[in-house]
């Protein structure tokens, strides 16, 4: 199954209100992207492109865990994506929003087994948390 297909209006709204957050913060328009372009959100000030955003909602404090996992084919594509231009990691846990440009240099085999999917083991970038600016809630 698609990832997509575990998203809810609940969670499109999370997204947006972080996205809103950060708009506010960094003076841009996110427009959201068609799924076909792996990477949630196009960054424009005053009409020009500006990088590109994928955002992430978690249900834990920041520091539950012993740092941030992605998934490293969304890192690559959001990158080959952006080209020149910055590729944004913000995520939103419970007590605090940040958000990093991620790279590739920590990447384990890794995931989650509680959807009873076959393949939701796979290459995972690990960011640590020093590497997220952050905005307290």
């Amino acid at each position: 199954m698609p990832m997509s297909w575990f998203e809810t209006e609940q969670d499109r709204a999370n997204e947006q209100a972080v996205v809103d957050v950060l708009c506010r913060l960094w003076k841009a328009e996110a427009v959201k992207l068609p799924p076909e372009q792996f990477v949630d959100y196009g960054l424009y000030r005053e009409g020009t492109l500006k990088g590109y955003l994928e955002v992430k909602v978690r249900n834990v404090k920041r520091l539950t865990y012993p740092d941030y996992t992605v998934s490293w084919v969304k890192v690559q594509r959001g990158r080959a994506l952006a080209g020149e231009l910055p590729f944004i990691l913000a995520v939103r846990w419970t007590d605090a929003i940040g958000w990093t440009l991620p790279a590739s240099d920590d990447v384990r085999l890794s995931g989650r087994n509680d959807r009873g999917e076959l393949d939701a083991f796979e290459a995972m970038v690990h960011i640590p948390h020093d590497r997220f600016r952050i905005f307290t809630l």
